[in-house]
């Protein structure tokens, strides 16, 4: 089983064929969800998650850790390590604190708007608002995040769970070409390596 948790609706994701997809928000008589696609509707800070122990051969998670509160966090990466199989690889993508702090100091407002698109830009007034803007991605006022994900603090917490592997990539490699390679010659960005402008990328191995 390849797990790609929190995966919001993988339509057209033609990377996404062959995995089982767990979303709390999933509901099977939307059109965006509907599809040749395996879906798990769970809320994955309920644990234990309905996957067996040392089942997942990979887990994929792409912007979710922010979603979580602190003291969620732990227990989403120990069930993380308890689905997966021994010797098997995760991938974790999330915002990247660093980057948005760097691209704050210089006031790069092309970055807000490659990160939140025009019309968030304009309807949230983030021109006006600098603080706001370069911060909004780890605060609940305009998005369903709760936490500032720095990735020291998810090494550390994958170290502390039992990981035997944990290291930084960036958005087109992987310790794991077989799960998170890209597989196609198009100029698209892979899902893998989805929000390069945003993004720091996370491998481990059980």
């Amino acid at each position: 089983m390849k797990l790609n948790i929190g995966s919001g609706f993988v339509k057209g994701a033609k990377e996404m064929d062959g995995w089982t997809c767990i979303d709390f928000a999933y509901e099977p008589n939307q059109t965006e969800w509907q599809g040749d696609y395996t879906y798990i509707k769970h809320d994955l800070t309920t644990i234990p998650w309905p996957v067996g122990e040392d089942s997942a051969d990979c887990i994929f998670a792409s912007h979710i850790f922010e979603h979580f509160t602190y003291d969620q966090v732990l227990p989403v990466i120990r069930e993380c390590h308890r689905v997966l199989k021994v010797g098997h690889p995760i991938r974790i993508i999330c915002p990247d604190p660093r980057i948005f702090v760097n691209n704050w100091q210089v006031k790069n407002q092309a970055f807000i708007i490659g990160c939140y698109g025009q019309d968030n830009y304009d309807r949230w007034g983030y021109k006006e608002h600098q603080g706001m803007a370069f911060t909004d991605m780890f605060n609940h006022d305009h998005y369903d995040h709760n936490l500032c994900p720095s990735i020291d603090f998810l090494m550390i917490t994958m170290i502390k769970v039992g990981f035997d592997k944990v290291v930084e990539m960036n958005s087109v490699n992987t310790m794991s070409h077989e799960y998170f390679g890209k597989n196609d010659d198009t100029n698209m960005v892979s899902i893998f390596g989805n929000r390069p402008i945003m993004s720091y990328y996370l491998e481990g191995v059980k």
